[in-house]
């Protein structure tokens, strides 16, 4: 199963455009179906859009969690077609992502196997056509609070936790997948009066992925008046409804403010966006005219007041509020492009941000970890906002930052300089790849009487090793052991092992070992210290040693001086060969300039030295 998976996500990750989103975006949604109003083929739809929200995958019975998507056979009677148009709209550097759920599409994850079931099912969908991201927009009972779940930051409503669960566990794998949300208003603004049902819904989903989320883009329409922070009601499409609930997501606001009273905390400006019907026929209520929305978007961004009654949190707007989202890209082309030709054109404007941005960022991979660094900007206080993938990552005043402990997979990383006059444009760092690392085997042991050569492995299954013998390439096992043949006795030979998974190697384990031979009485030969790896070496060194009967050993590190720097063994051991680790520091843990350095074998009745060189 693991083997599965971890190919999935690396054919997932191989599918992707590592081409950033704008600063400012348009997100529209292409109806997968020959009616309401018209059909439209992919490679039609206006450059204004910069995400296109495939609408919609479904659940193959209602409330499941088995997720399906199949492209309308009348629009394409060719699935590969439709594959080839999206990635079509990727080489065009546009994001194609596909939406769960819609209305009418209920899904239900009640259970540990809904799941795995909702994860496997999406990673197969985003496998099979190329997807960009996952956009999450479920309603009519697929999400809802239990009675008794008062509390978003900890959320006791088995779907919601399950749910959380399943997108935590797909942007674990697919870390350059993009993750937007677009909910209704009662769903999340709607938990300000009140915690309970539908009421607020949303806001454990959006609190426990806050740092995964690329775009919240709540749907200002097919909603009734709505609480604004101030406590006031606003009726819908009015400037004053736009900019009070999304100012609630920039702000913060207080949930269930009459009753619990918790504070949810505010997203980045630039994970906000406004979700609006592109005509009058796209939603029951919410249409905006082009000019309403705008001066709504004036405060919102700049804090130009059009003096309506809302007075934003932040009276200077916020700069990198991240753009507008409709639906739909279908109902907009109906409406003669009124939506995508005016507010494009508008947002275009704010591509050129105010504050000077950092250079040369750079992103550079060290295992699992990777290096970010940059040339500051020209501020004598400023500081650093660092995403991965489009999502917020930390916010530093250093010039450099450590990404620790990732999985194999593309990522992109980008920093914006952060000043009183506001945020700078990100600057993004070319991509870079994490490749699976494959574990060596560990524990290498020699028989010197048998020749038995063993291994430990941190592996179980789909795995297999392959063997060496003084550097010549023996064969290959799944078992931890290889018997050698045709030794001679008397002679010190190198065994060496490599792990082979997922079609992946690991590096090459060596250990010295030395052969008494079978039928041998073993003490008639004596301890010897058969050799270290490497040497030279930096910052460590593994010594192998053979003892031909259990005795007591011991074995310390000298300088040139004959002044000892540490010991390493001293104890009693069995008959056979062994191994310990020099780290190159001395007993009080400092580091040993570089030189000469010689080991110490001492038994009762023997004494062994041999050179080693240290070179940093």
């Amino acid at each position: 199963m693991k083997k599965i998976v971890i190919l999935l996500f690396l054919l997932c990750i191989m599918s992707l455009n590592g081409q950033p989103l704008p600063e400012k975006v348009m997100v529209g949604y292409w109806h997968n179906w020959g009616y309401s109003p018209d059909s439209v083929l992919l490679p039609e739809i206006t450059d204004a859009f910069d995400v296109i929200n495939i609408a919609f995958a479904t659940p193959t019975v209602p409330f499941g969690s088995i997720m399906q998507f199949t492209p309308d056979a009348g629009i394409y009677p060719s699935v590969d077609d439709f594959i080839a148009d999206i990635g079509y709209l990727q080489d065009t550097g546009k994001k194609v992502v596909i939406s769960i759920g819609g209305a009418n599409d209920p899904v239900s994850l009640l259970t540990a196997d809904d799941v795995n079931n909702f994860v496997s099912s999406m990673g197969n969908l985003i496998d099979a056509y190329g997807f960009d991201g996952i956009d999450l927009d479920l309603e009519g009972g697929s999400v809802s609070l239990d009675t008794g779940d008062n509390d978003f930051r900890f959320p006791t409503t088995t779907k919601i936790v399950n749910l959380i669960d399943a997108l935590t566990q797909l942007t674990d794998q697919m870390p350059s997948l993009i993750l937007t949300t677009a909910p209704e208003t009662a769903y999340v603004q709607g938990g300000y009066g009140t915690y309970a049902g539908i009421w607020g819904a949303y806001l454990p989903i959006i609190h426990a992925l806050r740092d995964r989320w690329s775009i919240v883009q709540v749907q200002h329409y097919n909603t009734g008046s709505m609480y604004g922070l101030d406590g006031n009601l606003y009726n819908p499409a009015t400037a004053d409804f736009h900019v009070a609930m999304a100012d609630m997501l920039l702000a913060g606001f207080y949930v269930d403010v009459w009753g619990s009273n918790i504070f949810f905390e505010p997203l980045l400006p630039e994970q906000v966006a406004i979700g609006l019907p592109a005509s009058t026929s796209a939603a029951g209520t919410g249409y905006t005219t082009p000019l309403v929305v705008q001066e709504a978007l004036d405060y919102l961004i700049m804090g130009y007041s059009f003096g309506g009654a809302y007075q934003l949190a932040n009276p200077e707007g916020y700069l990198h509020f991240r753009g507008l989202m409709t639906w739909s890209i279908n109902w907009d082309i109906d409406n003669n492009f009124e939506f995508s030709a005016n507010h494009r054109l508008y947002l275009d404007n704010y591509m050129n941000p105010l504050v000077i941005p950092p250079e040369n960022v750079t992103a550079v991979v060290n295992g699992y970890d990777v290096m970010i660094s940059w040339e500051p900007s020209p501020y004598d206080l400023v500081d650093y906002n660092v995403y991965r993938n489009w999502a917020h990552l930390a916010t530093i005043t250093d010039t450099s930052y450590i990404d620790y402990g990732l999985t194999a997979g593309t990522y992109c990383y980008g920093i914006s300089a952060v000043t009183d006059e506001g945020t700078s444009e990100i600057v993004w760092a070319d991509e870079v790849v994490i490749e699976e690392v494959v574990y060596p085997p560990f524990n290498l042991h020699v028989s010197p009487v048998t020749g038995l050569f063993t291994w430990e492995t941190n592996y179980t299954e789909d795995t297999y090793f392959n063997v060496f013998l003084d550097g010549e390439f023996l064969g290959f096992t799944s078992n931890t052991n290889w018997l050698f043949e045709d030794l001679i006795q008397g002679l010190v030979y190198e065994a060496a092992v490599q792990t082979v998974y997922e079609d992946n190697m690991s590096a090459i384990n060596e250990i010295p070992f030395y052969y008494v031979g079978t039928g041998n009485i073993e003490d008639v030969i004596e301890a010897s210290i058969l050799g270290n790896y490497p040497n030279p070496f930096n910052p460590a060194t593994r010594i192998a040693y053979y003892l031909p009967a259990q005795q007591k050993v011991n074995i310390s590190i000298y300088n040139v001086k004959g002044e000892k720097v540490c010991r390493l063994v001293d104890e009693v051991k069995a008959a056979g060969s062994h191994t310990t680790l020099w780290d190159g520091e001395d007993e009080d843990n400092n580091g040993c300039s570089s030189g000469v350095f010689y080991i110490r074998l001492q038994t009762e009745t023997f004494s062994e030295n041999k050179k080693i060189l240290l070179l940093k």
